[in-house]
């Protein structure tokens, strides 16, 4: 039978458009729910797609429950982690802590690193940055693979292979 069944708010599924099913021993439904798994700035392995559901239905021998596991999928493709940190503050490196005069001008240098974690290339992989009105970017100090155009800053990766 193609095609989608409805489900009502109360997640119940009508299945009046079947008109009998077969015998219990041979016959076999499959329900099945899409699901959207976020994989952004993580690097599990396994993420969750559910806990578990429980699936009440009634039949000729009453009311009945039926339990599933919990759900767990590996992502696939390309998963890019974006890091960006102070890495410099008027030159000085920074370690741990962060000491400059108040009332002063800073200028901070920052570190953005991209790592894919995933299982496959990130091609073209171009990060873009809005500083914000209250930073000034000094694109004479930028290096090659970054620009900054109409108030964001474009960082170009290019080609990012698993693990790196």
């Amino acid at each position: 039978m193609p095609g989608t069944l409805q489900v009502d708010a109360g997640g119940r599924i009508d299945l009046s458009r079947f008109s009998s099913f077969p015998a219990p021993d041979t016959s076999q439904l499959v329900i099945l729910q899409e699901g959207t798994v976020d994989s952004y700035n993580t690097t599990a392995e396994m993420l969750r797609l559910t806990d578990g559901q429980i699936l009440n239905y009634t039949n000729a021998g009453g009311s009945r429950e039926e339990f599933s596991q919990r759900l767990l999928v590996r992502p696939v493709g390309p998963r890019i982690r974006i890091r960006n940190s102070i890495y410099r503050i008027n030159g000085i490196p920074v370690h741990d802590t962060i000491v400059y005069e108040p009332n002063s001008v800073l200028f901070a240098e920052t570190l953005l690193t991209a790592t894919n974690t995933g299982s496959d290339i990130s091609s073209q992989t171009m990060v873009r940055i809005y500083p914000g009105e209250f930073y000034e970017v000094l694109t004479d100090s930028l290096d090659p693979n970054c620009s900054f155009s109409n108030g964001i800053l474009s960082v170009d990766f290019e080609d990012i292979i698993p693990a790196k």
